[in-house]
C-alpha cells in the first residue's frame, strides 16, 4: 500500500515542479485544457502499457515483475504486489514523460487515481455478467480480461497487458479475449513457484528477483 501512495505522490511532484519551471509540450500550446488533459490520460496509459510489455520481455526487469505474477490468487491485493524496484523504475519512467509533457498536476493525479482503481477492479477475483463484461472491455480492461494475463500459461502471460484502457492490446496485437478454460477456475501463478508458500512472505517477495 505504502508503494502505492509512492508513485502518486512522486509523479504529483514531479508535475509540480514541471509547472513551477514551465518545462514540457503541453504549456506552450494553445489549445483548450481538456483536451489538454485527455491526451495527457492517453499518453500516460500508453507508456504504461508498453512498460508493462517492457518487463515481460527484458529478462531482467521480468525478475523484478514476476514478484506479481507469481500470486496464485489473484484479487485486488495483487495491483498492490510490486518490488520496490519496480515501483521506482516505474515512477522514473513516468517522471520522465511528466517533464517532457508539463500536464497540470491534477491531471497527473486524476490518472493516479484512474490507474490505481482500474488496477485494483481488474485484478479483482470475480465475474461479471458476460453482456457488461462484453461490453465493458471494449473501452476499459475486465477482471476476465487481465485473469488472461495471470494464467500459468507463458503463452497467455503475453497477452492482455492494458490496465485502463483496452484499446493498446487490440491495437498493438496482444489482446486474447477468452483463457483455454474458465476465467475464474484455470491455474495463475507462475509453473516453477506454483504451490509454494514462500511466495506469501515478505522476505520473498523482496528477494525473489536474486533467487533464480
Amino acid at each position: 500500500m505504502v508503494q502505492r501512495l509512492i508513485l502518486p505522490l512522486g509523479a504529483m511532484s514531479v508535475a509540480l515542479f514541471a509547472a513551477r519551471h514551465e518545462l514540457g509540450l503541453l504549456p506552450q500550446i494553445q489549445v483548450a485544457q481538456g483536451i489538454k488533459d485527455l491526451f495527457t490520460i492517453i499518453v500516460l496509459d500508453l507508456a504504461i502499457y508498453w512498460q508493462h510489455r517492457v518487463t515481460h520481455l527484458v529478462p531482467w526487469l521480468w525478475r523484478l515483475h514476476l514478484v506479481h505474477h507469481a500470486d496464485e490468487d489473484v484479487d485486488g491485493t495483487t495491483a498492490l504486489r510490486f518490488h520496490p524496484v519496480e515501483i521506482l523504475l516505474s515512477l522514473s519512467w513516468k517522471s520522465l514523460l511528466v517533464l517532457a509533457l508539463g500536464p497540470t498536476p491534477e491531471t497527473v493525479w486524476l490518472f493516479e487515481v484512474l490507474l490505481n482503481g482500474l488496477a485494483i477492479f481488474n485484478h479483482a477475483n470475480g465475474r461479471l455478467p458476460t453482456k457488461w463484461d462484453k461490453w465493458l472491455r471494449f473501452v476499459i480492461v475486465t477482471p476476465a480480461m487481465h485473469r488472461v494475463h495471470h494464467s500459468v500459461d507463458e503463452r497467455e502471460q503475453l497477452h492482455n497487458f492494458g490496465f485502463n484502457l483496452s484499446i493498446w492490446d487490440r491495437l498493438f496485437g496482444s489482446n486474447q479475449t477468452l483463457p483455454q478454460g474458465d476465467p475464474l477456475s484455470f491455474p495463475l501463478g507462475l509453473k516453477p513457484w506454483q504451490g509454494d508458500q514462500r511466495t506469501i512472505k515478505l522476505k520473498w517477495l523482496l528477494l525473489a528477483p536474486f533467487l533464480r
